[in-house]
Parts: C-alpha cells; structure tokens; sequence
C-alpha cells in the first residue's frame, strides 16, 4: 500500500447536488494537504534544529581536541624559556629588577 497526499474520495450522498460536493471535497484536500505540509515543515525544522545541535557538538569537540594538541606540545617546548620569564616577572614585582 502506497502513500497518497490525497485522501480517498468518499461517495456522494444521494440527492446532495455535485458541484457543492466537489466544492466541499476540494475544500478537504486543501485541507489535508494543507494539514501534511505543515507536519512535514515542523518535523523538517525539528530535524534542521537537532542537525545545527550535533554540529556545533563536533565542532567543540575538535577545537578542544586541536586545543590540547597544539598547547601540550608548546608548554613541553617551551617549558624552560616560560619558567625563567616568570621567574623574572615575579622578581620584578617583588622589587628586584
């Protein structure tokens, strides 16, 4: 069974005059496909929404993981020369530069 943006048609009533019944049954299509195009733009948002959420997710992920990668290795390189700028801030503040 396949999937129809069109509803099936229901019998006339008898004696009811067929151009109302069109005009009604027009009015209910409309409808219908009114009903599922909105659904189908509420669940497409929701999607977007939950999309943007995981990408901003990865994208934290990354820059810390690039973050760690590029600050560990400079702290271990520069260990020494950090240290004696420092040491040398700290004795200056202390009166002895």
């Amino acid at each position: 069974m396949g999937f129809s943006l069109l509803p099936h048609r229901r019998p006339r009533p008898p004696g009811s005059r067929p151009e109302l019944v069109r005009k009604d049954e027009k009015m209910r299509t409309l409808q219908v496909l009114r009903s599922r195009v909105r659904a189908g733009w509420r669940q497409r948002q929701a999607s977007l929404h939950q999309e943007r959420a995981q990408t901003v997710a990865e994208y934290g992920l990354v820059m810390s993981v690039v973050a760690v990668g590029v600050v560990v290795p400079t702290l271990l390189i520069f260990s020494d020369r950090l240290s004696n700028a420092f040491l040398g801030v700290s004795g200056c503040l202390v009166g002895s530069c």
